[in-house]
């Protein structure tokens, strides 16, 4: 259970300057992806889980043609999110400093598993757990491994130096 403190520390890391845009990791991976799938002529659905008050990612990639939908909670939910964003399934869902803001152990596994309840069968996630700013005290990025694979995931690819992580479900 999420509780409404926990949804207002999360809520107050949402930035629209720093690590977001052309700086951010996550929704490079995510938009070569998106790319890539477009070269083959497939139809991709995307989910930017997390979004930001602003959605910077998702309407940089919506600019660029790919159907992304964005979903955040609490008070930065917004003009830019989708209010049925968590009422469909996605073939890519990328969170970007999301995983981080989880100020427990619980509300990360809760996150977690409503991503994996997201993603289609052998639907990807791109995401991170960069090493600032930690929410949750004491706990690794072999420890976000570790509550992943426990509600489901399958990790198909990580880079501790970058703090990146791919998974299918």
């Amino acid at each position: 259970m999420i509780t409404q403190e926990q949804i207002r520390i999360a809520n107050a890391t949402s930035r629209s300057s720093g690590a977001v845009g052309r700086k951010a990791i996550v929704p490079q991976m995510a938009e070569e992806y998106l790319n890539n799938a477009r070269k083959i002529g497939a139809r991709v659905v995307a989910l930017d889980y997390g979004a930001g008050k602003d959605a910077i990612h998702t309407r940089d990639l919506q600019s660029k043609g790919h159907f992304v939908i964005a979903h955040e909670f609490g008070a930065n939910k917004g003009i830019w999110h989708s209010n049925d964003a968590l009422q469909r399934k996605y073939d890519m869902v990328f969170a970007s400093n999301v995983l981080n803001e989880q100020s427990s152990r619980e509300m990360l596994e809760a996150t977690l598993a409503e991503i994996h309840s997201l993603l289609a069968p052998h639907g990807r996630l791109y995401c991170n757990y960069p090493e600032s700013p930690r929410k949750c005290p004491n706990l690794s990025f072999m420890g976000v491994i570790y509550h992943m694979r426990a509600v489901g995931f399958y990790i198909e690819n990580f880079d501790k130096s970058k703090c990146t992580i791919t998974a299918v479900s």
